[in-house]
């Protein structure tokens, strides 16, 4: 209906079935009058037709001309069945446009005060309902206010957005009026009117869709309580002529009205308004079908059957016929024939369900499920980051397994492109032989990618072990292989010399993370061009893990059977069988060859015979200095050398390339610049600091949300534990003796697994076991670092004698090589937020560990910078970050800076000691500098500055990024 019109229909259905409960076997309108309107049961003292009804009050208009099925209407009031609604709406500039104050008269009803409520629906609504009772004033109405849709609850008529009080009893007149305080301004997007109507309470749902319109609602309900005559049962009594309770009923005063109702005595059932209407129904007599006469009944047989259906008499008995045995046979045999068939079927594919079950289960066990099992189990990865798909799921998403989808095909099996149902593209890589290697190598990719968070590596989503062969899902890299774009000319012009390099130094710090930075070192055994595939961004992805071997941290090599692909293979692991890392550098000296000549792996030789140039890809001669070039050249020579021992580390060849690449770049900061060290002295010199806080704790200390992130990055590696009392023991019930250091952010206890140590992912980062929420406050559980802090050995006198300047040098580097880990390698980056010594543990060999993450950040892929609450330490703290809160891993470099100050000085960052022009050390720092007075402030131990100035600069695009630091 139009005109933000609402209709409130009287539903009769409700009136009448609070008339009478009539049993299907007895009568509920008189002889001869019709019971039924519709849908709708029409029982005495109600009627259609002349003589059917009690009176004119209970006469109801069944209108089948222009309704089908016919509906029934209520006669004999004022009651306009299409608008009985309140409303008062307006225009978005607090205009009214359209309102209007119904009402309602009953003669012989009332609105019944027990199914009904009053409802007021708006934002800023004052809803009233006016009316007589027991013919005096009577006045009721509610409230309702909301300011955002987004505060309104649903089926909740509680005050906000909707609200509801009880109608009075004997209403038989009333009106409605809305009002809106505020012209609905400021709400009036989602509600622009207010509502007000008399409702069935159990028909009536709210919805916050209501505040914006009620077009869609077709029906509301109202029931109305209704009675005979003006007097009580007792004045009725003494004039039996009007008595219109019929044999076996009784008469009640109803509550709301002053009349009476009928209803039949305890036991017995029917109209009580008619003659003989209440009946005893164990009196019934009919075996099969009772028809009502007037003051008697009729037992009557159905079809197909003959008798006088009494059960005392000859009662109903079937017809039979001649053929009708050979009939009953005949549809017997055909039921049993058919539940036969069914049978079999039904047996057939349960049997054919149960074998593919057990078909999966084999394939379980001959793929290596057990295997895989215990192997993630041993090694402590969780189960949880990668997924188990069906054999179905990818089956659907490689339109079973179609040529077409093939993207690639290797030693180790054939790769397919496909689309997970939720969307994600996926490449599929699937086995091609089932033997016990291809088995070991299936578990073995999976066990070593368990182990990997990088970004530069492919991620493994997952695999399915139901299949004849094993299947692996990782993601899907859509810019194909480096040996495509370097052998296809058509897509070799788009590597320019630029991209070459930093995809050389992109692998070359995947291999060296592998080597050097994973806890369990990873040799990966088949480095090639095929292997390093492309994104978009032309960002290269190590890929194809199937040969890898993760080597023991007490042995330099292991013993095995020669693997990997001719033209990249290692001379001296082919003689030998002994596998080390020096067997990738390698395969990865080849592949620098290969993107600088543009050649294939089998067809260089010009290296040997010193006639590089010669054979340079076009775009590296236009591009790169010959200088360069050299370089670049001479480095594949040596990792290229006959004898392993020979070769440079991975870490040796991924520091040289960044070194070029940094040198190609002409980074801003290598350049000494302090002009703006009075804009540094201003930012430092600030007399307050407000730190932001994470506003307090939540009730179930965040288990939900716990669960709801770790599942969001649980793709990334390993998830934490959950522990319950198991602390407690651990620490023996929290023992003061058990205390190992207080910070802001709480107090450390030194507690005592029963299942000793675990794996990290980084091995100079403080390892999370995970986390207890059962407790009053949230505990977290690290792996125990027993040496203390940097803070400690260098500012406690006790420990001070132990950290020489080359230990200084080595924590500093194994720090850098930390947050370098977390800022430009893990997936998704981290910035810690609070770099300083306190945050640096070393361990029995003096190893540094990063700690106490509570602060960090996640930062999107998509994005350089995050704006958030100023978090951080005094004396640490990036004034850009402070001043802006904008974020960057700059800001994590600026508070390393300070570090190395703390290391290369023994002072501490911030210390309320020391002169007033010394307490801040950054401050005295950069002034001793401007005075060349370095010496001055230098720790005994330390002989020489290390351009550390250049860490302090107060803009951080002026900084160093951390794997810059790493590489000074």
């Amino acid at each position: 209906m139009g005109d933000e019109r609402r209709a409130w229909h009287l539903a009769l259905v409700c009136l009448l079935l609070a008339a009478v409960a009539a049993a299907e076997s007895t009568p509920i309108a008189k002889l001869d009058c019709q019971d039924r309107c519709g849908n709708v049961s029409i029982p005495y003292p109600f009627g259609t037709t002349t003589d059917c009804y009690l009176n004119e009050d209970f006469y109801i208009a069944c209108n089948s001309t222009h309704y089908d099925p016919p509906r029934a209407f209520l006669t004999g009031s004022n009651i306009e069945v299409t608008n009985i609604n309140s409303r008062d709406c307006y225009n978005k500039s607090g205009f009214p446009v359209s309102s209007n104050t119904p009402s309602i008269t009953l003669s012989k009803f009332r609105v019944s005060d027990t199914d009904n409520k009053f409802v007021a629906i708006g934002c800023d609504t004052e809803a009233t309902i006016q009316g007589v009772q027991d013919d005096k004033g009577y006045t009721s109405g509610c409230i309702s206010k909301c300011d955002s849709i987004d505060y309104v609850d649903n089926f909740t008529c509680s005050g906000i957005g909707c609200c509801q009080t009880s109608i009075a009893k004997d209403v038989g007149y009333f009106d409605i009026a809305v009002r809106s305080y505020n012209n609905h301004q400021g709400i009036w997007d989602f509600n622009p009117c207010s509502y007000g109507f008399v409702v069935e309470e159990n028909s009536f749902n709210f919805s916050s869709n209501y505040l914006r319109d009620l077009q869609n609602v077709t029906m509301m309900p109202m029931v109305l309580d209704w009675f005979i005559g003006n007097e009580t049962c007792e004045t009725i009594k003494t004039k039996s002529s009007d008595d219109v309770c019929q044999g076996d009923s009784t008469c009640y005063n109803v509550d709301n009205g002053s009349g009476y109702r009928c209803k039949c005595l305890d036991g017995y059932q029917g109209d009580p308004y008619l003659p003989n209407g209440c009946q005893d129904p164990n009196l019934n007599k009919c075996e099969k079908i009772c028809e009502n006469t007037k003051g008697n009944y009729t037992c009557l047989c159905p079809k197909g059957y003959h008798g006088d259906g009494r059960t005392d008499g000859t009662g109903c008995v079937a017809n039979q016929s001649g053929g009708s045995l050979i009939i009953e046979l005949t549809v017997g045999l055909g039921v049993g024939i058919t539940v036969l068939i069914a049978g079999s079927t039904w047996s057939y594919w349960a049997f054919k369900k149960w074998k593919l079950i057990k078909l999966k289960h084999k394939f379980f066990r001959q793929n290596g499920g057990l295997m895989l099992q215990q192997e993630l189990s041993r090694r402590d990865s969780s189960t949880e980051t990668a997924k188990i798909f069906s054999a179905e799921e990818l089956e659907t998403a490689t339109n079973n397994y179609d040529e077409s989808r093939i993207i690639g095909r290797g030693g180790y099996g054939t790769v397919y492109k496909g689309t997970l149902s939720d969307g994600r593209t996926v490449a599929i890589k699937k086995s091609q032989v089932v033997d016990e290697s291809q088995i070991d190598q299936f578990i073995n990719e999976v066990v070593v990618l368990s182990q990997i968070n990088h970004r530069n590596v492919v991620k493994l989503l997952g695999c399915c072990l139901e299949t004849e062969v094993p299947l692996l899902v990782y993601e899907f890299i859509t810019n194909g292989t480096l040996f495509e774009h370097i052998h296809n000319k058509s897509k070799a012009s788009s590597l320019t010399f630029e991209t070459r390099l930093r995809i050389a130094a992109e692998t070359a710090g995947v291999l060296s993370y592998l080597h050097s930075s994973a806890s369990i070192p990873i040799i990966h055994r088949d480095v090639k061009s095929t292997n390093i595939l492309l994104d978009d961004s032309y960002t290269a992805k190590v890929s194809d893990f199937g040969a890898s071997r993760l080597v023991p941290l007490d042995q330099a090599g292991i013993s095995t059977v020669v693997q990997g692909t001719l033209g990249y293979l290692d001379p001296e692991y082919l003689q030998t069988s002994q596998l080390t890392e020096k067997s990738d550098v390698y395969s990865f000296g080849v592949v620098l060859l290969e993107l600088l000549t543009g050649q294939k792996a089998l067809c260089l030789k010009a290296l040997k015979e010193d006639r590089l140039v010669q054979i340079l890809e076009k775009c590296v001669v236009d591009e790169a200095k010959i200088e360069m070039v050299e370089e670049i050249g001479s480095l594949a020579r040596r990792c290229l050398r006959v004898k392993g021992e020979e070769r440079p580390t991975m870490k040796e060849v991924a520091m040289e390339l960044e070194g070029l690449r940094m040198m190609l770049e002409h980074h801003p900061w290598v350049n000494n610049d302090e002009s703006r060290l009075e804009e540094t002295e201003y930012l430092l010199g600030e007399p307050s600091l407000k730190i932001g806080s994470n506003g307090g704790m939540n009730n179930q200390n965040g288990g939900i949300l716990l669960r709801e992130h770790l599942s969001r990055y649980k793709e990334y590696g390993e998830t934490a534990k959950l522990f319950t009392a198991e602390l407690k023991k651990a620490t023996n019930n929290y023992h003061e003796s058990r205390i190992l250091g207080r910070g802001s952010q709480g107090t450390v206890y030194k507690g005592l697994l029963p299942d000793g140590g675990s794996v990290a992912t980084k091995k100079n980062v403080v390892k999370l076991l995970g986390c207890c929420l059962e407790t009053q406050v949230p505990l977290l559980v690290y792996e125990y670092v027993s040496n203390g802090s940097v803070f400690d050995h260098l500012h406690n006198a006790d420990h001070e004698s132990f950290i020489s300047w080359e230990a200084r040098l080595k924590i500093a580097t194994e720090a850098a090589e930390a947050l370098s880990y977390l800022h430009s390698a893990a997936s998704p980056p981290i910035i810690h937020r609070d770099v300083k010594l306190a945050n640096i543990l070393l361990d029995e060999n003096y190893t540094a560990k990063v700690s106490d993450f509570g602060a960090s950040r996640l930062v999107p892929s998509n994005k350089e910078q995050i704006t958030t609450l100023v978090r951080g330490t005094l004396g640490y703290l990036d004034p850009e970050y402070f001043q802006t809160s904008q974020l960057t891993e700059k800001s994590d470099v600026y508070s390393f800076g300070v570090v190395l100050i703390e290391l290369l000085t023994g002072l501490k960052a911030l210390s309320f000691e020391r002169p007033e022009h010394e307490r801040n050390l950054t401050l005295y720092f950069i002034a001793v500098m401007k005075e060349e007075r370095l010496l001055d402030i230098t720790d005994g131990q330390v002989l020489h500055d290390n351009n550390i100035e250049q860490l302090k600069k107060v803009k951080g695009e002026e900084r160093p990024t951390m794997k810059e630091v790493r590489l000074s």
